[in-house]
């Protein structure tokens, strides 16, 4: 087989991961030994084993050709270092997906392999393998987390009728997918505005999946004693409010057991770079928007949105609310234009993906 053929199966199993390792990334691993698998591993959890462990303690691994996602770990964190075990274990030939954007890493664990003797190659499959670990190149590289902007309209733009009445647009695969979504995300962010509307919960429900956690913004502290996102699973649960309110309410929400992030004020709207920051303090590698138009246009006007996924609906409203308010523009040259662009059917609805930004080398 083609070693863009196990590489392929390498980034299936590295899908095990998701919602249970960040801030770890996600990582698949292949033991090949004359063409047949002999092993498979993946990394499951925070703190536990490595994929390439995982494999390796399957099977005698001597001669064999060992397929992984991404360079193996050359330091000691939560387990020791994989290249070690690798060397140790009489692994032939290492084939990886990509570099390690880790600077702990960057590099360094395909040079130790190469110093003990093994042949390495890399790059197979590297665009799949950078997709997949998305999120963990941009927490890395650029210090905060990787946005992605959800929205659910109908064929000509609309997420909500003029009432505010929105559900439901799409069909329960789509809802189901979104779900599957969440499960796939560190947190889901929202407004006061739509836990008001709507008194959601944001979890993930009717799939197997970890619910991510919640942060709402709520720059007056508006949020009422009874909303659900507070009350149900409310150590998951993050708002931010100004860092200068006085409300008599931030003990009591405390003592439920959210966290309070106190944020700085920008024209009347939590600072976004100041909460992305703060995310990132708190090792939360991605976020998922679910919100209306204005916090979704907060986000693309200030530059942290980095893929859209729209879901579409076969319907028309003609009249009602658009996913996204006024961003400005005189022109339609100006028009903000999404890379890497694709579509799929979900159910009766359409699911549209494209990104806003290109993943940092």
């Amino acid at each position: 087989m083609h070693p863009k053929k196990y590489m392929q199966q390498v980034i299936s199993l590295a899908r095990q991961g998701y919602g249970k390792v960040s801030p770890n990334p996600l990582v698949g691993c292949l033991l090949v030994k004359d063409g047949v698998i002999i092993a498979k591993g993946a990394h499951k959890k925070f703190g536990g084993p490595h994929a390439e462990v995982n494999a390796l303690s399957k099977v005698d691994a001597q001669g064999t050709d060992l397929y992984v996602n991404l360079e193996p770990c050359n330091h000691h964190g939560k387990t020791p270092p994989c290249t070690e075990n690798i060397i140790e274990s009489g692994v032939k030939r290492v084939f990886i997906g990509m570099e390690d954007p880790n600077p702990l890493v960057a590099g360094s664990g395909i040079k130790r392999l190469k110093q003990a003797g093994l042949e390495v190659v890399s790059g197979i499959c590297e665009d799949k393998c950078r997709k997949l670990n998305e999120a963990f190149i941009t927490f890395m590289k650029l210090k905060r987390p990787f946005v992605t902007l959800k929205i659910a309209q109908t064929l000509d733009g609309k997420i909500a009728l003029p009432n505010g009445r929105s559900q439901w647009i799409t069909g329960p695969e789509a809802r189901r997918a979104v779900h599957r979504m969440r499960s796939r995300h560190d947190a889901v962010l929202t407004g006061i505005g739509t836990v008001i509307a709507d008194d959601c919960q944001l979890d993930v429900r009717n799939i197997k999946g970890v619910s991510p956690k919640r942060i709402v913004l709520d720059t007056l502290c508006d949020i009422s004693l009874k909303a659900k996102i507070i009350n149900k699973r409310p150590q998951n649960t993050v708002l931010a409010i100004a860092e200068d309110s006085r409300s008599d309410k931030i003990q009591t929400i405390r003592a439920l057991g959210v966290t309070i992030w106190p944020m700085p004020v920008k024209n009347n709207f939590i600072d976004i770079h100041a909460l992305l920051n703060a995310a990132y303090n708190a090792s939360i590698q991605s976020i998922m928007i679910e919100a209306g138009p204005v916090i979704a246009q907060s986000f693309i006007k200030a530059g942290f949105v980095d893929k859209i996924i729209t879901f579409i609906a076969p319907k028309i409203f003609g009249n009602g609310l658009s996913p996204i308010n006024d961003l400005d523009l005189e022109h339609p040259d100006e028009a903000l234009k999404l890379m890497d662009t694709s579509m799929k059917k979900v159910g009766s609805d359409y699911q549209f993906t494209g990104y806003l930004t290109c993943l940092p080398d």
